[in-house]
């Protein structure tokens, strides 16, 4: 689940200013719409600009005292979505027939073009092409336009008072003062308009607020009128800061920078036109800039309120956004919620809860619960509690606030009720169940344990009548008559045969016995895979099959005794040869790799299925393969083979034969890695400990 990011004020709008701004809103409005606002931003910045060298001429070649073309034509920049040049072109435009109307050289109106297009372009470079690094949301935004502005003016005010001083020998220093605060006064009070962000709500403005409005802009506008009039003696320029608090804490942003913009309109008009109090202050050379600077005051200080204003209608928004998302869960929620406080006399009183914690709750039983933890709350509380009804419930308390005190009733306390009663009755159930099988597990491993003494017994009983059987068998074959030899033959095979079984048996028996100990010697792997296969090779010349070696095992022994290695060898070679088909192949092979002997024994019989791979080393198991049923077998070859090598510390794997039937792959220890010494103690489990 993705967490929310929280709010952050001087970069995102709430829920009521996060719609777009007026330059990015018109970036989708229809394109009529565009093409008025593009006309009527064009001819107001051309406008202006001859207006403001027509009415009030620059004294003698200076700057400018009035230019409100330069926030006009950035204006219209950040309003137009065509091509960037064509706003810039108006702006050079601009300069260059307010140049010729009043009078100027041809080069004046030239440099003015190149200044112009400077000063718009530094300004569009910082807030972006669309105003989009520049929202009036934050105070992050509004500190990147006043940057902005500055640097737009300080580049306009560089190149302009150089210019007018090499063309004109105009003083440098008066020059670029007079022109930066005609230019910043300008910009911060024009280029805000595109800015300052939409409401995304619908306006449903009360008939009181549009009444409280229209009284504020009049009132602002008429003592605007009044304080730059020759009708008081003195400046009372003050006067107005309080309706421009006024504005920026009563309404939205759009309408503070729009009366912004009528008093950068009015203001210099009145002074220009008739005068006013700053006109009466002496030493001052040219009042104009007063004027300037108290729009630039002005400016700063009702753009500061507004987006205070935005920022704190963000806050609120987001918290009460997320008081409905957390009240909305805390209803909602499938698990109870309580809220508690102590009243004065210590009783618990439940201040609030969902419908679910109070129908938990009912009874009076949590009370007590709570009531007896908050005497030592050092902790949170977690407890489960099962009722007379059988619903068990789990409970966890904490305190909210500074820590609660025996007279301390301020603090709540937070309480969440799980009711848990399905979940014991499956923990019961799954309780109940393990033990069901830990019984039957014990009662298996006894069955299998009184199987093995059995079969034990058994064949110990069996090994003495089997000899005495087979003892006068073979002296009947020696000794009696012709007709009773054949039947002495028969009795001999099947004796052996039996003799051979009760001999796996007892070996089974006594490698799964753990009193039993094998003590470890070293054997020559290849002399004994030798010997091995020469012992099988009557067998192998009688099934009409070939027996290859591939030994490299290059004279290394390996930890085993020679014993034990001989039937693992035998047991393997005579089980391949059973299951090879006349004429096929048996093949063995040793190697040597790292501290290990690999011997592999290959046929190219019928192959063991993946199925059964597992199940082969377990005692009697036979192949459900009808063509292996039909070989005569115990089931008993393979598991004392896996017993003698796991006893050694090795390991036996099958695999599919690159000759076609099945490969048993052998891992012995060499002796050269480090010869065990003592004796090894057998285990059921296949591990083994050295004494």
């Amino acid at each position: 689940m993705r967490r929310e990011r929280s709010a952050r004020p001087d970069r995102d709008a709430g829920a009521q200013y996060s719609a777009p701004h007026p330059a990015q809103r018109l970036l989708v409005a229809p394109r009529w719409m565009h093409h008025v606002t593009a006309v009527g931003m064009a001819s107001l910045t051309i406008g202006l600009g001859v207006a403001s060298l027509i009415i009030i001429p620059p004294a003698g070649t200076g700057a400018a005292v009035w230019w409100p073309a330069a926030g006009t034509g950035v204006l219209f920049a950040l309003l137009f979505r065509g091509p960037v040049w064509i706003p810039l072109s108006v702006i050079a435009l601009t300069g260059v027939l307010a140049n010729l109307a009043a009078g100027r050289p041809l080069s004046f109106a030239i440099a003015a073009l190149v200044i112009l297009t400077v000063e718009a372009s530094v300004v569009l470079a910082i807030v972006g092409r669309h105003g989009e690094h520049a929202r009036l949301n934050g105070v992050r935004g509004l500190g990147r336009l006043f940057v902005a502005c500055v640097a737009g003016a300080l580049s306009l005010a560089l190149l302009g008072s150089t210019s007018l001083f090499v063309l004109a020998g105009a003083p440098i220093v008066s020059t670029a003062i007079a022109l930066t605060l005609s230019h910043l006064s300008a910009l911060l009070l024009m280029v805000p308009i595109a800015l300052v962000p939409l409401s995304r709500r619908v306006l449903r403005v009360k008939p009181i607020r549009i009444m409280e409005g229209v009284a504020q802009f009049t009132a602002t506008l008429t003592v605007a009128t009044i304080l730059f009039s020759p009708v008081l003696p003195v400046p009372l320029l003050f006067l107005l800061f309080p309706l421009f608090a006024w504005a920026a804490t009563r309404f939205r942003p759009l309408y503070v920078v729009v009366q912004l913009a009528a008093i950068a309109l009015l203001i210099p008009s009145l002074f220009l036109l008739v005068g006013g109090p700053y006109l009466s202050i002496t030493n001052v050379p040219t009042p104009g800039l007063l004027v300037q600077l108290f729009m630039i005051s002005a400016a700063i200080t009702t753009l500061f309120l507004a987006v205070g204003r935005s920022e704190r209608e963000a806050l609120l928004d987001e918290r009460e956004r997320r008081a409905v998302l957390l009240r909305g869960g805390f209803i909602g929620a499938q698990v109870g919620f309580l809220v508690a406080r102590r009243t004065p006399k210590g009783e618990l009183n439940i201040v609030d809860s969902n419908e679910v914690g109070r129908q938990m709750a009912q009874g009076g039983w949590l009370e007590p619960i709570i009531d007896a933890w908050l005497h030592h709350p050092q902790n949170d509380l977690t407890q489960e509690v099962t009722l007379d009804t059988g619903r068990s419930y789990q409970v966890f308390a904490s305190v909210t606030g500074h820590a609660l005190h025996e007279d301390d009733v301020a603090s709540a306390v937070g309480i969440q009720l799980v009711e848990i009663t399905d979940t014991i009755a499956a923990r019961d159930a799954l309780a109940r169940t393990l033990e069901r099988e830990r019984a039957v597990t014990l009662e298996l491993r006894e069955l299998a344990r009184q199987k093995d003494v059995f079969v034990s017994a058994v064949s110990h009983e069996l090994r003495t009548p089997i000899t005495s059987i087979l003892g006068f068998a073979e002296e009947i074959d020696d000794t009696g008559p012709d007709e009773t030899k054949q039947a002495a033959e028969i009795i001999i095979r099947n004796s052996r045969r039996l003799a051979a079984m009760v001999e796996q048996l007892l070996e089974l028996g006594r490698l799964a016995s753990p009193e039993t100990h094998l003590h470890l010697g070293s054997a020559r792997l290849d002399a004994l895979v030798g010997e091995a296969v020469e012992e099988q090779s009557v067998a192998a010349e009688r099934a009409g099959l070939m027996v290859d070696t591939d030994l490299h095992a290059d004279g290394r022994e390996v930890l085993i005794e020679p014993l034990s290695l001989g039937r693992v060898l035998t047991n393997l070679l005579s089980n391949a040869i059973k299951f090879t088909p006349r004429g096929g192949i048996v093949r063995v092979s040793t190697n040597a790799h790292g501290p290990r002997a690999i011997i592999m024994v290959d046929d190219s019989g019928v192959g063991i299925s993946p199925d059964e791979r597992h199940r082969v080393f377990d005692r009697f198991y036979r192949s459900a393969s009808e063509e292996k049923l039909a070989t005569p077998g115990t089931g008993l070859g393979l598991p004392i083979v896996k017993a003698l090598v796991e006893s050694a510390g090795g390991t036996i794997t099958i695999d599919d034969s690159p000759i076609g039937g099945t490969r048993f792959i052998v891992e012995l220890p060499l002796a050269s890695s480090g010869p065990m010494t003592g004796s090894i103690q057998l285990r059921r489990n296949g591990r083994q400990t050295t004494s």
